[in-house]
């Protein structure tokens, strides 16, 4: 059976989806003015995002590691076995997902099936390096059966899966695998290279699927947030691109060092996966950025390089250059990064840098003095750590640029709020996460309710018609503030003083259509009646006139 049968490489996408406009599937009561519209805040993270990034990474992941095993097993490379023990830990994270949503059962038989895959591809090895045919032919019955075996198995845990879709995934899983391999083992490693990249990305797509299709069949589990949305699309993208860079810096450090035939075709792989973030990264911030985000991206690379080389030589003063040239990095970097983004802390991006360093060095160390196991557990570190920074970035880029990647499928965030008096706690309320759309910027949205007994406690009068706030006061005030104008008219002792944004949403407590507006229109209010107040992003504590 010919098993090369490629389609046209298409590595992962390098641009961040920014899906515009669109409007919430939550109704609005009839107060609320379509000119003045308060939208979800898209958010990187939630139960169902948080889904999706799991199985895609250990999804990924088991492809990457499948084929290093099938090569190291072919050479019979002395870190075979710890290929093989990293893919039977990943064996047993996908089983333990599973079982988390489908019973202990259930991921028994996920596991059984997924093991003996693994195990023909196993077969198909052996056979060719016994120049075996019959026995390949052999691997490959069993591969088809276990196409159509485990798109059953999957399809009837779960209806919203296809099973003719489920079994087209994984013929292209095994397609890709088996191509992979057959090019090392003629030595087409430019090929090879490609089609390893392409195996992995082709492993998000299927836990891209598979979490959608969970999503729907559980969403007391899961919520009825959609794991696809723009800010979620964006994180995946992150968490892909850089997760590979870990793997294929890894996998070119070590082939540099044995000299492998298969290093330039690494090295040009770690190369195309440097333009696909430069651009993922100029797709936010502009050409010039993306630009200077590759620089800094190469050098750290040719940095790596120049301690693989200074290794080989045995050369100590080249490793330490080397060192030094990172630590630089390190440091250049992480201003860059948060010269663009408030929301990045440069220490933290300082420490994230550290990490990324010490674990690709870490492995690269462990495999030159041929501590096979620690090197691999330090390459599965690595490329986990990837998904955490990449998880990082996103989440600051969505706060920084809401507007850019809001999703007609994104949903209401409710977050707790603790409301007190003169500092004693008084309600706990929901507040909801929404774009401003007078700052364009999310921020925490109160129910004004809530804000009004409290008043009322402290002896100022007010009341709410549905879109009008008249407060009464005796006190002194000093309206200053300065609104940006929205459907809520702000009303003091039956003098119209500013008009305000909020949103109209059924209150989960409550299950009553109440008004939110944003805070920081709310901390104005406070301000201009004289009011103390703190606000801690969940804590409002209003207190007696300053």
């Amino acid at each position: 059976m010919k098993v090369k049968n490629k389609t046209k490489w298409i590595g992962a996408s390098a641009a961040c989806i920014m899906a515009l406009g669109g409007t919430s599937s939550v109704a609005m009561a009839g107060t609320t003015s379509n000119m003045w519209p308060v939208k979800p805040a898209p958010v990187t993270a939630n139960a169902a995002i948080n889904l999706r990034v799991s199985l895609d990474n250990l999804l990924a992941q088991h492809a990457v590691l499948a084929i290093e095993a099938m090569e190291a097993g072919y050479d019979n490379a002395p870190d075979y076995h710890d290929w093989v023990n990293l893919l039977n830990q990943n064996t047993d994270a996908l089983s333990n997902a599973i079982a988390s949503i489908y019973g202990a059962q259930a991921g028994q038989e996920f596991k059984s099936m997924w093991n003996a895959h693994i195990q023909d591809f196993v077969n198909y090895v052996v056979a060719t390096v016994k120049d075996d045919p019959a026995g390949q032919q052999a691997a490959l019955n069993a591969l088809q059966q276990y196409e159509v075996n485990f798109a059953k198995f999957l399809a009837s845990a779960n209806p919203y899966l296809n099973e003719q879709a489920v079994q087209d995934g994984l013929r292209q899983h095994v397609q890709e695998l088996l191509t992979a391999f057959t090019d090392y083992v003629n030595k087409d490693y430019t090929d090879m290279a490609q089609e390893l990249v392409q195996a992995y990305n082709h492993m998000f797509m299927v836990g891209d699927a598979l979490a959608g299709a969970i999503v729907k069949q559980f969403p007391q589990k899961f919520g009825t947030a959609s794991p696809d949305t723009a800010a979620a699309n964006l994180r995946v993208t992150l968490d892909q691109l850089l997760a590979l860079h870990a793997d294929l810096a890894n996998l070119a450090m070590e082939a540099g060092y044995s000299g492998a035939g298969d290093f330039q075709a690494l090295a040009g792989a770690l190369g195309q996966n440097t333009d696909q973030l430069s651009n993922a990264y100029g797709s936010v911030y502009g050409a010039q950025a993306g630009a200077e985000y590759k620089q800094f991206w190469t050098d750290h690379i040719n940095d790596f390089v120049n301690y693989v080389v200074a290794t080989a030589k045995n050369d100590a003063s080249g490793r330490q250059q080397a060192v030094n040239a990172l630590e630089d990095y390190k440091v250049h970097f992480a201003e860059f990064l948060a010269s663009e983004n408030p929301n990045l802390s440069v220490q933290t991006l300082e420490n994230g840098l550290e990490t990324h360093i010490d674990e690709l060095l870490a492995t690269f160390n462990d495999y030159v003095n041929q501590d096979y196991a620690d090197s691999a557990s330090e390459f599965a570190m690595s490329y986990n750590h990837m998904f955490m920074t990449g998880d990082a970035l996103a989440a600051a880029i969505v706060s920084q640029y809401p507007t850019k990647f809001e999703s007609a499928s994104d949903t209401w965030t409710w977050t707790g709020i603790s409301l007190e008096v003169n500092g004693q706690a008084w309600k706990m309320p929901l507040g909801v996460w929404g774009v401003n759309p007078a700052t364009n910027q999310s921020e925490q949205y109160v129910p004004i309710w809530y804000v009004m007994q409290v008043l009322d406690k402290l002896n100022i009068h007010n009341s709410w018609n549905g879109h009008e706030w008249m407060i009464q006061t005796s006190g002194s005030y000093n309206w200053n503030s300065k609104f940006s104008g929205g459907y809520i008219t702000l009303d003091i002792n039956g003098q119209v003083v500013g008009m305000a944004n909020g949103t109209v949403l059924v209150d989960p407590y409550s299950h009553k259509p109440t008004t939110f507006m944003a805070m920081s229109d709310v901390a104005k209010i406070l301000n201009d009646l004289g009011l103390k107040y703190t606000w801690g992003g969940s804590t409002l504590n209003i207190m007696t006139s300053m």
